[in-house]
């Protein structure tokens, strides 16, 4: 079990992680590297060069690190180059600092110790599904600390508004969730 299984999760959080579908448009002018506007693009959908489809000889490559394309084609100055793609609000970075954070917390109130080591950023002891969504949850709350509720696929927790970040999760994790559906926290 690695962060990476609460990421998924995390994201489905997010509704559905406020994905947004983008294009934009670049002039050639010598250089095959195009960098997006837009922070934390994900998935290129399309590419059209002077308004046509590339082909399956062009090779379009997304670096998420730089935040831009490598389009392997034969391109000529002044060409136009229109790129329709998906972002995200949040980062894999910024969402992983996160629930580091949320497993802090998780815990501090259980009274356990969990660690997060390696390049792939396992964690020990293995969190069971509950004890992942609970994670999850935690992090929503840490990135949006002032939302009434918050929801999975299967579960609505529901915060009156007075209730701080701390007092939330602290509730969260000593309630837990035992049944489906809308858990109302008073």
């Amino acid at each position: 079990m690695n962060i990476n299984n609460l990421l998924v999760i995390l994201r489905a959080i997010f509704d559905p992680e406020k994905i947004n579908k983008s294009g934009e448009v670049f002039t050639y002018v010598g250089d095959n590297y195009f960098n997006f506007s837009a922070d934390n693009v994900t998935e290129i959908l399309q590419v059209k060069i002077n308004n046509t489809p590339t082909t399956s000889g062009d090779v379009v490559d997304l670096n998420t690190d730089y935040n831009q394309i490598y389009l392997d084609a034969e391109l000529t100055l002044g060409d136009v180059i229109h790129v329709v793609y998906r972002s995200t609000q949040y980062s894999d970075e910024e969402l992983t600092s996160y629930l580091q954070e949320a497993l802090v917390w998780f815990g501090i109130y259980t009274g356990s110790a969990y660690t997060v080591s390696g390049d792939d950023l396992t964690i020990t002891p293995t969190l069971n599904l509950e004890q992942q969504n609970l994670i999850a949850l935690i992090a929503m709350i840490l990135i949006k600390p002032y939302e009434q509720s918050y929801q999975l696929p299967n579960y609505k927790v529901v915060y009156p508004t007075r209730k701080d970040k701390d007092e939330r999760i602290k509730i969260l994790v000593s309630k837990g969730l035992k049944s489906f559906g809308t858990v109302m926290f008073t």
